[in-house]
């Protein structure tokens, strides 16, 4: 997301959050006072969100490390890119999923794959992923993707 937007999205909570804040007070923020205590409110909200954030990132692994954590944590779980959305693998995943998988899942409905890619040099003609949930075929057989040709 772009710092912008970060921006003015964290704007956007702090304002509501301090109007609400001030509604349950019985504060009139349509009088000068009432806009001055709201302005007081708000930034008593952002320098606790940055107390907090920064007390919450006090010795923590760096961005990239903490990401690594993760992806080792939960191995072959949920994975999404910017053209798919999130499609889970069973079993193991093997390597980065490929874009074209997200978009072939999403059109046939299909929220969870097994990665068969480890295998496809003993057959090649083996589909690359194939359903893992309860997506059938026109055959009534667990849906299977393979590349896109050409």
């Amino acid at each position: 997301m772009a710092d912008t937007q970060q921006i003015g999205m964290r704007v956007g909570n702090t304002l509501t959050n301090a109007v609400n804040y001030a509604a349950q007070r019985g504060i009139d923020i349509t009088t000068d006072d009432g806009i001055s205590e709201l302005t007081t409110i708000a930034h008593v909200i952002v320098d606790l969100g940055d107390h907090l954030t920064n007390h919450m990132l006090a010795g923590k692994p760096a961005a990239n490390d903490a990401v690594a954590q993760i992806k080792e944590t939960f191995k072959g779980a949920t994975e999404s890119t910017s053209s798919g959305g999130a499609l889970e693998v069973a079993g193991t995943q093997h390597g980065d999923l490929p874009d074209w998988l997200f978009s072939a899942a999403k059109k046939a409905g299909c929220t969870r794959v097994w990665d068969n890619r480890d295998r496809l040099a003993d057959n090649p003609k083996r589909p690359w992923f194939k359903a893992a949930d309860d997506t059938l075929s026109a055959r009534g057989e667990p849906m299977a993707f393979w590349p896109p040709k050409g």
